[in-house]
Formats: C-alpha cells, structure tokens, sequence
C-alpha cells in the first residue's frame, strides 16, 4: 500500500499581507482492496479478521489442492450468484458462497481466508460496498428473480431520470430500482444483496460537483426549471448569466434551481436526491490565493487550487485509488 506522503506533498504559499497562511485543506481518501501478502486475487477482498460464515458454502466444496487464485476462477466460473469464496490455507480446500458477505455474521480463527467478490459496476453506477440499500424505499419493482446486474442496471434506467439506484439480490436475481435511495441515505446491510448508486460524472464543463452537499435554502434567486431539467440544460440556464455561481438539481424530478449567492462554502444543505454543483472560472474573476503546491514525481512542481468539499481524483491505479477533498481553510 502507497503512502500518501510518497504521492504528493503539499507546502502552503505565505500570503504577501500577513503572516498567515491560506491554503485549501487537504484530506485524502484512498480506496482499495486489502490482501494478504502473497494472496492478492484480482476481483476480490480479503475480509480481515474473518474466516467465513457456518453453514453457507451452498455453491460446492473442492477439498484439496486449490490457490487463491483457482479458487476465486471457480467462483468467478460460477457467474453472479457467487459472492465469495472461504479457502483453507494448509489444505487448499475451497468453498464458494451465495450468501456470505460482509453483511453476514462471521467467523473469526486461523488457517482459513474469506474473499468477498467485488463486483463491477454497469456505466452510470457505482458499487456502494458499504450499504445493501434503503429498506422500504424499492418503489420501482423489477424481476423478482432471474435478473443479472446489467439487466438491474437497464430496468432502471428504462425509468429515466426518476430511478436513482438499485438493489440486486445476487442469490436469486431480485432487482428493485429506487427514487428515494442514494449514496447519502443508504444505510441497509442485508446479506447476499448489493447496492449500485446512480452517478452523475463527469459534471458539466464550467462546473465541479460537491459531493454530499445538497445547496443552500433559500438561496435560489435566479432562474428555475420546475422539471426535466438535466445536468446539461441546468448548467447552460447557469452559465447563461455573469452573476449565476452554482446549482442545485433534483435527480428524480429534474427541478432545477440556480444561484448568485450559494457558493460551495456556504452550501451545508445535505437532501437525498438532489446535487450541488459549484460554477469554476466565474466571469470577473481571476486567480488564486493561498492554493497548496504540488510536488510531483522526477522533480516536477504544481499549483492546484481545489474547490470547497470537493473530492478530485489524484491517483487511479490498479486496486488503488488516491481521492483528495479540498476545504477551504487558514491557518497561522
């Protein structure tokens, strides 16, 4: 696992005025898949601390002889319905799972390593890992069995704009879409069902996305589309107008809300199903104070300026990923 320090190191610029110093606080998100040394398997976590679930190798068991990596190509053989593999390291025995995930209860001991698959996501989704849903929000009811993640997938977008996220049951192919559930509320942890999140990337040019910020109430004073708006016609209704700094946009509904006085340091406001998007480059203004300096690899050196909780991508690798949020920020 890369160090954060070894990727980029941030020095503050001093301001000409004063001895403070203003700079964009930095916090780095790293995602990626943990294993063994010696034990990587690609497609795959080793759940720490964890050697399996009683009771749940319903999809055969291989005594002997098996690696990592033959174990995890007899899940991976097995299609969808498998959702992860327990193998026993002194024997190399193998058991494959529809139902034992991070969500089960588990065992814990030596000699044996879980492996959750981690599944990919269709375009237009995320895989949240971490929730399985939001129970009593399925108002868009699909297959009640058969349907495969890219099925899920497409019955929900079949919905438009309304259909935010889904919820697939990987044993038996349930498919529930939602127009309530997110990223932000999706609190669900029931085993044998994966969560994928609707995702709204790349923003429009002119524009970043703060991610879990809603906007500011109160603080639509420019022009509004009641409905079916998208994030193209809600950014072109913005940037129509020197004054318009920002937006807000219902995800199911299409309302469309701008601003000339929400900017991303006062935007607090976290609803489910709406997004904020901040307007870069703003007409009458130019350049920037107290941004962190970059250092790069081989010697190289950059300024980058940020916006106020707003995740960019620094690094993506494989099973690695750096993600860095800007706040603003002074420091003495």
């Amino acid at each position: 696992q890369a160090r954060a320090a070894d990727l980029c190191t941030m020095l503050p610029r001093q301001r000409a005025h004063s001895g403070a110093v203003g700079i964009m606080r930095i916090t780095l998100a790293m995602s990626t898949i943990f294993v063994a040394k010696g034990s990587s398997v690609p497609g795959f976590s080793l759940q720490a601390g964890s050697t399996g679930c009683t009771g749940k190798n319903e999809l055969g068991v291989y005594e002997t002889g098996d690696t990592v990596a033959s174990c995890a190509q007899r899940c991976v053989d097995y299609g969808e319905q498998c959702i992860s593999f327990e193998r026993k390291e002194a024997t190399g025995k193998c058991q494959l799972s529809s139902s034992c995930d991070q969500f089960s209860t588990q065992n814990t001991g030596t000699g044996w390593g879980l492996y959750i698959r981690v599944f990919s996501a269709p375009q237009d989704f995320q895989l949240v890992s971490a929730s399985s849903g939001c129970a009593g929000q399925n108002e868009l009811q699909g297959p009640s069995s058969g349907a495969t993640i890219e099925s899920c997938a497409q019955f929900c977008l079949s919905h438009g704009q309304a259909c935010i996220s889904f919820e697939i049951n990987m044993e038996t192919g349930e498919c529930h879409g939602s127009t309530t559930c997110d990223a932000s509320n999706a609190d669900g942890q029931t085993e044998g069902w994966r969560f994928f999140d609707r995702v709204y990337f790349p923003p429009p040019p002119g524009f970043n996305l703060i991610v879990g910020i809603s906007g500011c109430t109160g603080l639509n004073d420019m022009g509004t589309i009641d409905s079916g708006a998208t994030l193209a016609s809600c950014a072109a209704l913005c940037l129509a107008e020197d004054e318009c700094i920002s937006f807000e946009l219902e995800k199911t509904t299409g309302r469309c809300q701008t601003s000339s006085s929400c900017d991303a340091a006062d935007a607090v406001e976290s609803n489910p199903g709406w997004l904020y998007l901040s307007r870069i480059n703003r007409p009458g203004t130019s350049g920037a104070e107290g941004d962190p300096h970059i250092s790069l690899p081989h010697g190289g050196k950059a300024d980058f300026r940020g916006e106020h909780k707003t995740y960019f991508n620094f690094l993506s690798a494989k099973n690695l990923a750096l993600n860095v949020m800007t706040e603003l920020a002074d420091f003495e």
